[in-house]
């Protein structure tokens, strides 16, 4: 079965989940627009499925509430990430006709091939057997939330154990290559040197992954500090960093005023050093390297984008941009350890953002991440 058909397949799925479900259901995409609904939606707020498809989720929310704070309006329910799951808001929704009626909200983050959604499950509590239906789903999803962080906390430790216990017979056999080309090199032919070579540089580039695994392991580890952060000093110094050294490749860069935003400065550093690092490396085979740096306020987001004339890829594979370990370009074409966008997409998910790419293969690309306007302290 073919990509196309298996997505189809997907979405399929979970229009027949959605519309399974006993409770109200919105799901809203990044941007704050409803994606998907059900019957039981549709007839709770009065709309026709027609009328409710890429609406802001907020036009089902009074207006007193949509200047609220985030925990008491439909903002809080409008951004997918991974702090959401098993939330839940009691408020008032808004109905077509205008009349207000009392609900409250269940949601749940979840993944798709299209991207990252937000699940709302919403019933009228004015309807008491509705609530408690509510209460036993929230509960449900609350324990399956549970159980995924506890999995997820127990395979970080194994990464991190196990990539901490391969350094040292790394560091040996580093070591030992080292000695034998010292000592023993003159006694050995051409063909023995450049097997000891390849030894060696593999060793080297083991020793880059096991280092890039523990850095994407401690993230889910690492306490977040939120502060205000100047993003265009910030992809600056980076790329006067990333540039320092003569013997680095160049390319003219270009950068437009960034709006800051509220963040972790160490981690948002990393994802500037990765993608700039990128975008530095798949465009330094072009005689005209070029590297662009730009970004907007976007309603209640900042996005943020790093493009290049490089190399570019086939948007067919791009949902394998964000795995750990997944490269779309051979290592003797550009090195790396294919970690550095795991990581991207990982921090940018804990700061409540998304991440994307748009590419075209010998054309460049371009890595986008969105971030909330303002993060809590």
């Amino acid at each position: 079965m073919g990509r196309q058909a298996e997505d189809r397949d997907d979405r399929t799925h979970l229009r027949l989940l959605v519309e399974a479900t006993p409770s109200a259901i919105v799901m809203i995409d990044d941007r704050g627009n409803i994606a998907l609904t059900n019957a039981r939606a549709q007839q709770l707020f009065g709309y026709p499925s027609a009328e409710l498809l890429g609406r802001p989720v907020d036009a089902l929310v009074p207006t007193r509430f949509r200047s609220a704070k985030p925990a008491t309006c439909a903002e809080c329910f409008s951004t997918p990430n991974e702090h959401a799951a098993g939330r839940r808001s009691e408020l008032f929704g808004l109905r077509k006709d205008g009349v207000e009626v009392a609900i409250e909200i269940g949601l749940s983050p979840i993944t798709t091939p299209e991207g990252a959604f937000t699940f709302a499950s919403i019933v009228d509590v004015t309807d008491h057997g509705g609530a408690e239906e509510l209460r036993l789903a929230n509960a449900g999803m609350q324990r399956r939330t549970d159980d995924l962080e506890s999995i997820n906390a127990e395979l970080e430790s194994f990464s991190y154990s196990v990539s901490h216990d391969l350094r040292a017979p790394l560091r040996a056999v580093i070591g030992y290559a080292r000695a034998i080309q010292e000592d023993y090199g003159p006694q050995l032919d051409d063909e023995g040197r450049r097997l000891l070579s390849v030894v060696n540089d593999e060793a080297m580039r083991m020793g880059a992954l096991i280092d890039d695994l523990l850095a994407f392991s401690r993230l889910g580890r690492q306490t977040m500090e939120s502060a205000p952060v100047n993003m265009m000093r910030l992809a600056r110094d980076v790329f006067a960093e990333q540039t320092s050294s003569p013997d680095q490749p160049q390319p003219n860069f270009e950068i437009s005023e960034l709006p800051a935003v509220r963040g972790d400065l160490v981690l948002l550093r990393q994802v500037w050093a990765n993608l700039i690092s990128n975008a530095i490396k798949f465009s330094s085979k072009r005689s005209d390297p070029h590297v662009r740096v730009w970004g907007a306020p976007d309603g209640d987001r900042m996005i943020y984008h790093v493009g290049d004339n490089g190399a570019g890829f086939d948007m067919r594979y791009a949902d394998k941009l964000f795995g750990v370990f997944q490269r779309l370009h051979r290592t003797d074409e550009f090195p790396g350890t294919g970690v550095g966008l795991g990581i991207v997409q990982r921090i940018v998910n804990r700061h409540g953002g998304t991440v994307w790419a748009d590419a075209k293969l010998g054309a460049g690309a371009t890595f986008s991440f969105a971030l909330p306007g303002g993060i809590s302290k």
